[in-house]
């Protein structure tokens, strides 16, 4: 067991799904499947129940979660406080939960084929925590919506994003592939995970433009797993980073285009201006290649789980 086994089962416990678990981490879902089997292995234990819906954790999962995130943070801490950091050959990247996970998965994909010694660690934050995570030397860099930096901080463009209107597809509201403005701005309320209500807020001012309609307002949920069900259930209409739209199916949700051209938000990488790791080169270089367009054509669907089904 090592550290990459609990990272793993980290993210598939807060995912409660394998698929959407390894499109956060930036790697596909067999080698996850087969850390956490390892893991389950290693210990004499199931820690996740498969169903059709997603994974569940068992008892031994939910005893095992705390003292997992406890572990990995104290990891985390050790390695700021020293110093040592990991060695040249492995980049520690943080990505924020807003951004396509389409599109980290082309540039990840490109950086090994570039240099298949090369070792990417991703790592989870928090849209408030990319700044500091760089800051501290938590990460090399981070991939998060644009947000203010000091002047230590590097801000390296590297495509935009925008949101999709998530509704159950047995919601009242008409059956459009694109959505209009005017249903946008007359919603009641808007959903979204909490982690997105700011980059939400500013889309939707961006969409209002030129308009005299106020934006409706936007309620955070505590998870992008709350967001989702919420809307499955038909509580309200919410809004997905376009990036993530495709991993909507498993829970009944369809994801829809706002007619126009809709405004953008710029995703950017984060390094410290002082940060000479070659994995920012590489990912900077990877990204001015645009390696999303030759993978558009596959499918981001998330497949669904099923009950007794190898994870």
């Amino acid at each position: 067991m090592d550290l990459r086994h609990l990272r793993h089962f980290v993210a598939v416990a807060e995912e409660r799904h394998f698929g959407r678990a390894a499109a956060r981490l930036g790697i596909e879902q067999s080698p996850l499947s087969r850390s956490v089997r390892s893991l389950e292995t290693h210990l004499g234990t199931p820690l996740f129940e498969r169903r059709p819906g997603g994974s569940h954790l068992t008892q031994a999962g939910v005893a095992l979660l705390p003292e997992a995130r406890s572990i990995l943070a104290r990891v985390a801490r050790l390695k700021s406080l020293t110093g040592a950091g990991l060695s040249s050959s492995t980049f520690r990247l943080g990505v924020c939960d807003a951004v396509a996970s389409d599109r980290l998965r082309a540039c990840l994909s490109a950086m090994q084929d570039r240099r298949p010694e090369f070792a990417v660690e991703v790592v989870p934050l928090s849209p408030a925590g990319a700044v500091a995570a760089v800051t501290t030397g938590e990460v090399d860099g981070s991939l998060s919506l644009d947000p203010a930096t000091s002047r230590s901080i590097t801000r390296v463009p590297c495509w935009r994003e925008g949101f999709v209107v998530a509704m159950a597809d047995r919601s009242s509201l008409p059956r459009q592939a694109h959505v209009s403005v005017a249903t946008i701005l007359t919603a009641g309320e808007l959903l979204v995970a909490g982690a997105w209500a700011t980059p939400a807020e500013r889309w939707l001012h961006g969409l209002a433009c030129g308009t005299r309609v106020a934006i409706p307002p936007v309620r955070p949920l505590a998870s992008y797993q709350a967001l989702v069900t919420s809307i499955g259930l038909n509580a309200g209409v919410g809004l997905v980073p376009s990036g993530l739209a495709g991993g909507l199916v498993w829970a009944g949700v369809d994801a829809h285009a706002v007619e126009g051209r809709s405004p953008r938000l710029a995703v950017v990488l984060l390094h410290r201006t002082d940060n000479r790791h070659p994995g920012i080169d590489i990912l900077r270089t990877v990204i001015a290649i645009r390696p999303w367009r030759k993978s558009a054509t596959a499918s981001a669907a998330v497949p669904a789980e099923t009950p007794g089904r190898s994870p």
